[in-house]
């Protein structure tokens, strides 16, 4: 894997190594993560951008990760902060990690920290160690935090050759991580109306407590998806835009999908349920199919998401006013 920033952006003059650690947490720009749940503290003239994608891809959005780097097109440190969906609490988040951390002692002995002031402990830093992923690229921070009622992942990640880079790499992650604090946006995960842009319109969902939902913006599709906070087999729904989708219409069963009885092909597998429609948008959605996956973990909740798309409809835009 290889990044190339233009120099511009990096910390340092191109060539150059990662950089020293500013010598207070109070040095540094304040930098949002996953619209602005988070904030650490990063160099100057550092920058936060998603890591690249296919041409014909989608960068990952910012509800779902934020990457920040540091250094140059040679030698940098990636900090990325990823949300995994999965539920948690931060009484508990050790216990939450317990399945899936491989080593016990190094849960046992992993330093954890509250966020704010009033926080119970909500932040665990595992470990700083260089861990080889491939020549010269190696993971020199492992962490999580519980915001929000979900579960957040963080890798340092360094590239160059580990004699010059790996202490002031794993330097530079540990201030971030000290510099770690919750941000000023909190995320709505309560009963209410999701309402997710279409090309031509707006489709409105009712979602249960609990679900949230995030956008792939592609070059000439969109994609939503739904999920429910919970376990990795927990209900989740794929809502495809576009006119090029990646499957076959089926009539395999029948359900409701904005209100129409449409066809649907069984994709289940050993760990979850599944269904998956392909066909023609609604009315108002503005693209000529939509593709639509529905996962869960047993038949009864799959009948809970398909009753949910079931009901959605599609609104037009209200237009702009002066």
């Amino acid at each position: 894997m290889r990044i190339v920033l233009p120099c511009s952006v990096v910390l340092l003059a191109c060539g150059s190594a990662i950089g020293n650690v500013p010598s207070s947490a109070a040095e540094g720009e304040d930098t949002l993560l996953l619209e602005g749940r988070l904030v650490a503290r990063l160099p100057p003239n550092s920058s936060v951008h998603p890591p690249p994608h296919s041409i014909m891809g989608s960068p990952d959005p910012e509800a779902v990760k934020t990457v920040a780097w540091i250094g140059n097109d040679d030698e940098w440190l990636a900090m990325e902060v990823s949300e995994t969906f999965l539920a948690c609490a931060p009484e508990t988040l050790a216990e939450t990690l317990g399945p899936l951390i491989a080593n016990e002692s190094t849960l046992q002995n992993a330093p954890q920290r509250a966020l704010t002031h009033e926080d119970a402990p909500s932040a665990i830093v595992l470990e700083h160690a260089w861990h080889p992923v491939d020549d010269d690229l190696g993971i020199v921070a492992t962490a999580y935090t519980c915001v929000d009622g979900s579960l957040q992942m963080i890798l340092g990640i360094a590239r160059g050759r580990r004699a010059r880079v790996e202490e002031s790499a794993q330097r530079m992650a540990a201030h971030f991580l000290r510099t770690l604090r919750l941000g000023p946006t909190r995320r709505t995960i309560a009963a209410r109306t999701v309402e997710l842009p279409a090309y031509a319109g707006a489709i409105r969902i009712d979602v249960p407590e609990g679900w949230t939902h995030y956008t792939r913006e592609g070059p000439d599709f969109r994609v939503h998806y739904l999920l429910q906070i919970g376990e990795a087999t927990s209900a989740q729904a794929m809502l495809y835009l576009g006119d090029h989708p990646r499957g076959a219409p089926a009539d395999h069963t029948r359900a409701p999908l904005f209100g129409q009885e449409v066809g649907w092909r069984d994709r289940s597998d050993e760990r979850s349920v599944a269904v998956e429609h392909v066909g023609p948008a609604p009315r108002g959605i503005g693209t000529r199919l939509m593709h639509v996956v529905l996962r869960a973990a047993n038949a009864a909740a799959l009948g809970e998401l398909q009753a949910m798309l079931g009901g959605a409809t599609v609104a037009p835009v209200a237009p702009a006013t002066e």
